[in-house]
């Protein structure tokens, strides 16, 4: 299982949405956490990926400590 830290902006984003808002963006850290490689791989980007929710929220993160067997 992952780890997911936020950043200062990222939490300060986090609490000024609506309770609905904030619970799906919830289920949606849960769903990353589970699976991080959910998002979509950011080319030239080692680790980093973006997730986009159907709301139209884009969520950047990166993946560390992990090996890709190639």
């Amino acid at each position: 299982m992952s780890k997911i830290l936020l950043s200062t902006l990222a939490y300060s984003n986090l609490i000024s949405l609506s309770p609905r808002e904030r619970h799906y963006i919830r289920k949606v850290l849960a769903q990353l956490k589970e699976n991080p490689e959910t998002g979509l791989r950011l080319w030239g980007r080692e680790g980093l990926y973006l997730y986009e929710t159907p709301t139209d929220t884009k969520i950047v993160y990166k993946l560390t400590g992990i090996r890709f067997m190639s």
